[in-house]
């Protein structure tokens, strides 16, 4: 298993651009919408707790 690195994706990430220009986008057109990834969370317990792991890969664009 590999293990991630904990830090959050920043906010202007570019690493993928049609996803960075979808964003970007979206700022523009509605910018009181959250228009950035989704921040990581855990439980109370840390990361030992956790049973599931669900993976998303759509934007937070309406948070």
């Amino acid at each position: 298993m590999t293990v991630l690195s904990a830090s959050e994706p920043s906010r202007d990430c570019p690493l993928c651009p049609r996803l960075h220009d979808f964003i970007a986008e979206w700022r523009q057109r509605e910018p009181s919408w959250f228009n950035a990834p989704v921040p990581t969370f855990l439980p109370p317990g840390g990361e030992d707790t956790v049973r599931l792991l669900i993976v998303g890969l759509a934007p937070g664009l309406r948070g």
